[in-house]
């Protein structure tokens, strides 16, 4: 039997806002959250552009014994609101109402500050899997179940910074083919030190901030975040009444195998994700209307994507547009979050403007005019969005998410 995946509950945190409803209108004021960090100058990084959330509180929900853990914090954060945004959450007992509900989550570093306290304080933390499993991404997972009473299935990702792609898209199969009806899908990544640095080392690090799609655009900018969907088969939303905001139609991977870092130059690999993500949710590429891209302000990155959305829309192109020169590169949380947008614009019939875009790069192969630079409102025809996350070793992915209502 195949069921509609649709989205009953959205939360997410990161630098830009508490909440995906904040998070957007920030965005849609071309406010940034990527700046000069003293907490990392304080740590001796040459490099000190970043954006991270600095306030965090938690503290009127026990999280057991990791509650001390930043990642967890910003997971139970994201994954609380999702659930009470969906009616699912028992406000006397601050856990889900569902016991059978299951999570997926994706992460790309796990709770790598666990590791980076160890360094600093030159603590021996153990060489045996019990005493590094703390710092594993699966550890969210768990945590998450056991504070929420999630009694479902669990899953854990850790496909570079397609991961949250990966959770959500997965989550909606399952779903799709009846084997759950409810899943708390998203993914997480706090601000990692060992992440910075290795970016910075690799060269792919912007001084100046994340410009996507600019002709000057000089690398990544570091962030954290996360994001939360609850997906459930649309039998279940409409027998408990639950509002609907969106549908996830079909999840595209493929992977390049072209270099361990570095993305295939022809974005051929990217244009196969695309394509999938097509075919599985029975659409032409003419009726998708944005391209949620990966967009990390990286030359090479932000070129091979253009030739594959080139590639793909050859006929008609979309809208394109990143979230990143707003808020920066979350790994693991960023295509949840990114996810989460995508719903939130085409509830609005709005899609977000390329905040920090100002020459475009003409050398990119496609029209300026494809890349907003401000807010764009679409007259009530956005009906599908596709939402494009890649990572390191050539992972692509790409998720078909469509507004609420949409027959076909």
């Amino acid at each position: 039997m195949n069921h509609t995946a649709v989205v009953t509950g959205i939360g997410a945190i990161s630098p830009l806002g508490f909440s995906n409803h904040d998070i957007f209108n920030n965005l849609l004021l071309k406010k940034r959250a990527i700046k000069q960090q003293t907490l990392l100058e304080k740590k001796g990084f040459s490099n000190t552009t970043a954006a991270m959330i600095h306030t965090l509180d938690c503290s009127p929900y026990q999280l057991n014994a990791l509650s001390n853990n930043r990642g967890l914090k910003l997971a139970y954060h994201a994954a609380r609101q999702a659930l009470e945004h969906a009616a699912l959450l028992d406000s006397k007992t601050n856990q889900a109402a569902p016991q059978d509900m299951a999570i997926f989550l994706g992460t790309c570093m796990g709770e790598s500050p666990i590791f980076e306290r160890a360094a600093e304080h030159k603590e021996n933390i153990g060489s045996t899997e019990a005493d590094y499993r703390p710092g594993l991404g699966s550890v969210y997972t768990s945590a998450l179940a056991e504070i929420l009473q999630l009694g479902g299935a669990q899953r854990t990702y850790t496909c570079a910074c397609a991961s949250g792609n990966y959770s959500i898209g997965y989550a909606a199969e399952l779903i799709q083919q009846g084997f759950c009806s409810q899943v708390l899908a998203g993914g997480v990544d706090s601000f990692s030190n060992i992440a910075h640095l290795g970016f910075m080392r690799s060269r792919a690090m912007s001084e100046h901030g994340c410009r996507p799609f600019d002709a000057s655009r000089d690398g990544m900018t570091m962030s954290e975040g996360a994001a939360f969907l609850v997906i459930e088969s649309k039998e279940s939303a409409v027998n408990r009444g639950a509002t609907i905001y969106a549908e996830i139609r079909g999840l595209g991977l493929s992977c390049d195998a072209y270099h361990p870092t570095a993305p295939d130059k022809t974005g051929s690999g990217m244009a196969r994700a695309m394509e999938s993500a097509l075919k599985k949710a029975s659409l032409s590429p003419e009726e998708i209307t944005w391209v949620s891209a990966h967009g990390t302000g990286t030359p090479v990155s932000d070129a091979a994507e253009c030739r594959a959305i080139e590639t793909v829309f050859s006929n008609k192109i979309p809208y394109v547009s990143s979230i990143k020169g707003a808020i920066g590169h979350s790994l693991g949380a960023a295509s949840a979050l990114e996810a989460a947008l995508c719903i939130e614009a085409l509830k609005r019939q709005i899609i977000p403007p390329n905040v920090g875009l100002d020459s475009f790069d003409n050398t990119l192969g496609l029209a300026e005019k494809y890349f907003p630079k401000e807010a764009l409102p679409t007259d009530g025809n956005m009906r599908y969005a596709l939402n494009c996350a890649y990572g390191f070793g050539g992972m692509n992915s790409a998720l078909v998410i469509a507004a609420n209502g949409v027959g076909k």
